[in-house]
């Protein structure tokens, strides 16, 4: 009977080897930091204190029924910027008090971004179709008014 590690090759890869192919810039993009280590000819990073960064498209209900769609890094924080009317020339600021209705998770800021501005161009049925869980309405509800039949 073999032992389990009898007939494999030990990995002669250090932890983080492949990092040495990732910038620093794209490290520090994903919230990491990059320190350069040179080895002879070869430079290569090493990977201290890696952590994602998310980044959220939301949706408030303001209190005169219209929504309110945003892009944020902290959810709960935005929210309570938006219920404290920190900003008297935000649109909810006469609108409070909100309530979060919607929310959707991005590693990416430029996808949140696209998504916010997706939604913005959404029809207020469209909007809480997807608020509502009704996904199957939501094709319908993309036909324009004109193409109905």
């Amino acid at each position: 009977m073999l032992n389990s590690t009898e007939g494999r090759q030990k990995s002669k890869r250090k932890p983080f080897a492949l990092l040495r192919y990732i910038s620093p810039r794209l490290i520090s993009s994903i919230g990491g930091h990059a320190h350069r280590m040179t080895k002879g000819k070869r430079a290569t990073f090493s990977l201290i204190n890696i952590q994602l960064n998310y980044y959220y498209t939301y949706i408030l209900k303001c209190s005169d029924d219209s929504y309110y769609i945003g892009v944020t890094n902290n959810v709960e924080r935005r929210l309570i910027e938006h219920q404290e009317g920190i900003n008297i020339t935000c649109y909810t600021y006469s609108r409070r008090p909100i309530d979060l209705v919607y929310f959707e998770k991005f590693i990416d800021i430029l996808q949140a971004i696209a998504r916010e501005k997706q939604l913005k161009g959404w029809s207020r049925k469209k909007k809480e179709a997807l608020i509502e869980e009704r996904g199957t309405d939501l094709p319908n509800l993309s036909v324009a008014y004109r193409d109905k039949k």
